[in-house]
């Protein structure tokens, strides 16, 4: 399908009041304003490893509360009120078309009218983690929960000296909100993890769905391409189905809160 007719059917979905509140509504948006989506969403409809490197993301190593990622959120949730950022967690994941939440149970209006895409691509980064842990938890509630979060330099560091290839498997059992896994997704499409507490796999995910592809949708590994210096269709307009099913979709078990990426 050429890009002419894929903009017009996504012109067509968004201007269709219902499409706005179903599931999966924000998946859309996903290929325009993030390069690595496009160049995934190329290796999904050729069920393939791509040919040509994953597009680099400079992840934000220092979180300034005055960036728009952060004020975004901030809009979106009320600091004193716990529920109301788990609200948020839900209404992304639903958004995106996460498996793990397929129907809401509250007023979305005020998430609707308040959470912006684009500046989580403009300044990309473990944005919702950061406010997590700095708005969310207290000093009290951090040792309880035993959530202490890497450094994104250091995370930036360990990947940068261990520089997995492209099919090597990279996976964290401590995940956190991911941010190893976001470091690590500049080199490698193979990736996993786990954790026990489920606020922290919601934030993963979200992650996953804003920056790493290759976690929420992972194809069969036929074999391992020759890495050419040809460019896929930059300009091109691939878009992923509204009701695709998220294949590599991070799980909870009922014992403990886990996410596992499906071999690839």
């Amino acid at each position: 399908m050429s890009s002419y007719y894929l903009q017009k059917y996504s012109d067509k979905l968004i201007a269709e009041k219902s499409f706005s509140k179903s599931h999966g509504w924000l998946r859309i948006k996903l290929c325009d304003l993030s390069e690595r989506w496009r160049w995934w969403s190329f290796a999904l409809l050729r069920d393939k490893v791509p040919v040509t490197p994953i597009p680099k993301i400079s992840f934000a190593e220092n979180f300034n509360e005055s960036a728009e990622p952060y004020k975004v959120i901030k809009r979106c949730v009320d600091p004193y009120d716990r529920e109301s950022f788990h609200k948020l967690l839900d209404w992304l994941l639903y958004s995106f078309g996460d498996s793990s939440v397929k129907a809401l149970s509250f007023d979305t209006k005020h998430l609707e009218a308040n959470f912006k895409l684009e500046p989580f691509f403009e300044e990309p980064g473990d944005w919702v983690g950061h406010f997590y842990e700095t708005e969310i938890i207290s000093k009290s509630g951090r040792e309880k929960s035993g959530f202490f979060s890497t450094p994104m330099s250091i995370c930036n560091l360990l990947t940068s000296i261990s520089q997995p290839k492209l099919t090597d498997t990279v996976h964290e059992p401590c995940v956190g909100t991911g941010r190893m896994l976001l470091a690590a997704s500049n080199y490698s499409i193979k990736l996993s993890g786990q954790d026990i507490n489920p606020d922290l796999v919601k934030i993963c995910k979200i992650n996953a769905w804003l920056y790493m592809p290759s976690l929420i949708f992972p194809i069969t590994l036929k074999e391992v391409p020759k890495i050419e210096s040809r460019r896929y269709q930059k300009n091109s307009r691939p878009m992923l189905p509204a009701n695709a099913n998220d294949r590599g979709s991070l799980q909870l078990s009922s014992r403990f809160s886990a996410m596992h990426n499906q071999p690839l």
